[in-house]
């Protein structure tokens, strides 16, 4: 089998796998591997399931998504360049010296940074990925950042053989921190950019550590906090940086160069509430994205829209956005932050390969995220027997554990499920998820504190099934929901049986909606959980630790099993349970 990697040596470091009829068989990222949330640097762990299942003869292009590179990259990897330590020490120094300095010193530094040190590390990092794999140097290219966002965004859409908008927005990357692009017949333009300096993404991260919380990670809490804040304070606050940033047709002007953000935050900020703050920022991205994505359906004339890059995981905006007037389609890829640019990276050497080979450009729409590994019950009867499992708890074989599974959430019990081959990205979407009944609020308190220790104000998402979404969606223009990339208002039955798997302030929902022929397994529980109860989905929440990435396998589960109070453990057919 010909196939293209995508490989991701940064933050959330991941590796992609798309195959020569141009479909995504394969996404892994590094943090699931070594149990590390968010690992960055060259992603051993995932390239080694790739390399026990494909061939390294088989390549035939790998892409890195960045023209430019950060030491932290290389210095960070299990390879050769721990030399480089010293230079990413030294760019960490003149990193903090510059966000004393005004704009202007700062984007003189950064232009010579990028194309000097940014471009010798680029070639390391091409080396070093040609060495690994012992292949030419020449299979292996750097791609820009924004096409590695915005490429997957259209070609993996549903809409790829129709004209649509394209736009990207993030923190930065290649210099850049929002591009829009159009597809025209065919033919992909980037007609607008804004560079890194006015970056919306930006603000919100450096938003989310003055809040005291962990910048490129928390910003889903951020998120979940702004809805508790009351509407009058959010304005007095908002009244102080609705200016920091303007849309300027299709490009942000920000008020300051937004790598000083935390500065302006720590002093306008002073004295206001942290929750009135968060309400007040999560409405300048809200107001500030639909603004821009207006702008650009009204110049482009295109009304499918096709988004990806780390702001549009915020389901929120993405919300709005999808309200606008003049947008007919939408389409975000899911877990569309930096882990997903080895997807664009893979998706360009495929292009460039069909442009070189005159071939036609074939690339398939994606469909489920399970893209993974996967466990058989062999495997998992051999871990049952290793750990002794069945002298300290009951373990039990079921055929159809769908039922049974089905009947412990009906009955108020919260079931950690680990399911068919695990999901890339950071939803959970059943297959390595804990699982509740929508109905009984104590499953609240019950995962938030004995299980997942997570914050109190972080809301649950809802699986529901394909058939019951409108019942509990308010969805007019029926977009897609399958990735709970997009929040919807709910609706009054919604609000009624899905009371905890939504925000429990403003009730809106995040949904994923389970398709029979994408995850069959996953539908049988739901569709038992109907049986019993009336009720066409379920709480969903990622199985993990709170601090820790989504488990992988049994090992990982049965630790996370161990270590909170979850009382009940499906994995595959076998069910082990506490206290019973």
């Amino acid at each position: 089998m010909k196939y293209f990697l995508g490989i991701y040596h940064g933050h959330n470091a991941t590796v992609a796998v798309l195959n020569l009829d141009g479909q995504v068989i394969d996404c892994v990222s590094e943090e699931r591997f070594v149990n590390v949330k968010n690992k960055s640097g060259f992603p051993v762990h995932s390239l080694k399931y790739i390399k026990d299942k494909y061939k390294n003869d088989e390549i035939l292009g790998i892409g890195l998504p960045f023209e430019f590179m950060n030491a932290v990259f290389l210095t960070e990897s299990d390879g050769s360049y721990k030399k480089d330590n010293i230079l990413n020490i030294f760019l960490r120094l003149m990193w903090r010296i510059l966000l004393n300095t005004d704009r202007e010193i700062y984007s003189f530094v950064y232009d010579k940074y990028k194309n000097i040190l940014g471009t010798y590390m680029a070639k390391k990092q091409i080396a070093f990925t040609a060495d690994y794999f012992k292949l030419d140097p020449k299979i292996v290219k750097g791609y820009n950042h924004h096409l590695c966002h915005a490429f997957p965004a259209y070609y993996l859409s549903p809409y790829n053989k129709e004209d649509a908008l394209v736009l990207t927005l993030d923190g930065e990357g290649d210099g850049l921190s929002a591009t829009v692009s159009k597809v025209v017949n065919g033919k992909f333009e980037m007609i607008s950019t804004t560079g890194l300096g006015d970056s919306l993404g930006n603000i919100y991260l450096e938003l989310t550590r003055y809040l005291g919380m962990k910048p490129n990670e928390h910003e889903y809490k951020v998120m979940g906090l702004a809805p508790y804040a009351r509407a009058e304070q959010v304005e007095k606050v908002y009244k102080k940086i609705k200016d920091w940033v303007v849309v300027d047709g299709l490009e942000f002007r920000a008020k300051f160069d937004t790598h000083l953000a935390y500065k302006y935050i720590k002093k306008e900020m002073e004295g206001f509430r942290f929750d009135n703050i968060a309400g007040a920022f999560q409405k300048l991205v809200e107001e500030k994205m639909v603004e821009w994505v207006s702008n650009a359906i009204k110049e482009t004339n295109l009304s499918t829209v096709c988004c990806s890059g780390g702001v549009f995981m915020n389901v929120k905006a993405n919300m709005k956005v999808s309200q606008i007037p003049d947008l007919k389609k939408i389409w975000i890829l899911p877990s569309c932050g930096d882990e997903s640019t080895p997807l664009g990276a893979a998706i360009s050497s495929y292009l460039d390969y069909c442009k070189e080979n005159s071939l036609n450009i074939d690339i398939k729409p994606l469909k489920d995220l399970y893209l993974g590994p996967s466990f058989t019950n062999s495997e998992i009867e051999k871990f049952i027997q290793e750990k002794n499992i069945k002298s300290k708890y009951k373990v039990e074989y079921h055929t159809h554990i769908e039922k049974v599974i089905a009947q412990l959430i009906a009955n108020g019990n919260v079931v950690a499920n680990l399911s068919g081959r695990m999901e890339f990205g950071a939803r959970a979407l059943g297959n390595r998820s804990i699982l509740a009944n929508p109905t009984k609020p104590d499953v609240i308190k019950e995962i938030n504190e004995y299980i997942k220790n997570r914050d109190f104000w972080m809301p649950f998402a809802a699986s529901l099934l394909e058939e019951r979404a409108d019942d509990y969606v308010v969805n007019p223009k029926h977009l897609a929901a399958d990735y709970m990339i997009m929040s919807f208002e709910s609706t009054m039955l919604g609000k009624k049986e899905l009371r905890t798997a939504m925000h429990q302030y403003d009730f809106t929902i995040r949904p994923q909606i389970v398709r029979r022929d994408w995850n069959s397994r996953y539908y049988r529980i739901l569709k038992e959980f109907e049986a019993l109860t009336g009720i066409g989905g379920i709480l969903n929440t990622s199985f993990n630790l709170h601090g820790s990435p989504i488990v992988l396998g049994p090992k990982e589960a049965y630790y996370v099993f161990e270590n909170s109070g979850i009382k009940y453990l499906s994995l595959e057919n076998y069910l082990i349970s506490k206290d019973v």
